[in-house]
């Protein structure tokens, strides 16, 4: 996408997704999300029931966060994942 042209945002309503991954505490100056992909990548074909081909990137931010209040240093949680059809037979990735 050029530099100048404007994004548009798109609100999708879906159905619940059940994600099975990895999660870290992060920030953007100190980011571990390179390093948490690593380490979650070869690990994936543990899981069982995956239901597409396709990766999540989640970021959970406190609910209390206020976006003036945001700096490259704020604390929030990352994760890499994948779809599940179901939680049956789910293995603990540590």
């Amino acid at each position: 996408m050029p530099r100048n042209e404007k994004m548009e945002p798109k609100i999708i309503i879906t159905k619940e997704i059940k994600l099975v991954g990895m999660h870290t505490k992060t920030s953007i100056n100190n980011s571990k999300t390179v390093g948490l992909w690593k380490q979650f990548m070869p690990r994936k074909e543990e899981i069982r029931n995956i239901r597409n081909r396709w990766y999540y990137s989640v970021q959970r931010y406190d609910v209390d966060l206020k976006m003036k209040n945001f700096t490259p240093d704020t604390v929030f949680e990352t994760a890499a994942a994948v779809e599940v059809k179901s939680f049956k037979e789910i293995l603990e990735l540590v």
